[in-house]
């Protein structure tokens, strides 16, 4: 991940400017997830499609806690019985901050979503909804250079990691426009003392 000091990662809607309506966006891909893998052998697939299963649960359920869940815990050794469908593909990674691209070796896996929802179900955790809302996400970024609100102009590789993170979670990310109006509303002090 580029070496950039996170002052403050906020993923809330923060009272600053006027309020705007928030819609709910659907999330595609819930009962799918990759995970890194050393080789493309029957050794890594046995490792890997457990954790992909655990990262669908964390994805559908919403919080790591559903990890720690005995019933949930105890499935997870079920996960190649959930399974519909594998393979490796070698992924690109976000760009470093020199802009070089590297790629990853990865198991994508998908999985039953009844078999998961049931899963869910029978433990007595929660499944969110696949229509989540929009997390406005205000970054203040201290790179050594001082501190400043994250853009899309300016950071490109910093958000394309996030922007990996969250949907990795099935979390929809907006990031404001930083255009005139919130760039006078949306200060990196201002965002840097939300954190307080």
């Amino acid at each position: 991940m580029p070496k950039f000091l996170l002052a403050v990662l906020l993923l809330a809607l923060a009272a600053v400017g006027p309020a705007q309506p928030v819609l709910a966006e659907a999330v595609t891909g819930l009962y799918e997830a990759s995970v890194p893998v050393q080789a493309q052998d029957d050794a890594a697939r046995d490792a890997g499609i457990p954790r992909a299963f655990q990262a669908v649960l964390v994805k559908v359920a919403g919080s790591r806690r559903v990890l720690q869940n005995p019933a949930v815990a105890g499935a997870l050794r079920e996960a190649p019985s959930r399974l519909v469908q594998f393979y490796f593909r070698s992924n690109p990674l976000p760009p470093d901050e020199a802009g070089g691209i590297a790629t990853e070796l990865r198991l994508h896996a998908s999985f039953q979503p009844a078999a998961v929802d049931d899963l869910l179900r029978r433990a007595g955790e929660p499944r969110l909804s696949p229509n989540r809302p929009g997390t406005i996400a205000w970054i203040a970024v201290d790179d050594g250079k001082g501190l400043r609100v994250l853009s899309r102009d300016a950071d490109p590789a910093l958000l394309a990691w996030i922007e990996r993170a969250a949907a990795e979670r099935g979390l929809p990310l907006l990031f404001p426009a930083m255009d005139l109006e919130e760039s006078l509303a949306v200060t990196p002090e201002r965002v840097a003392a939300l954190e307080e």
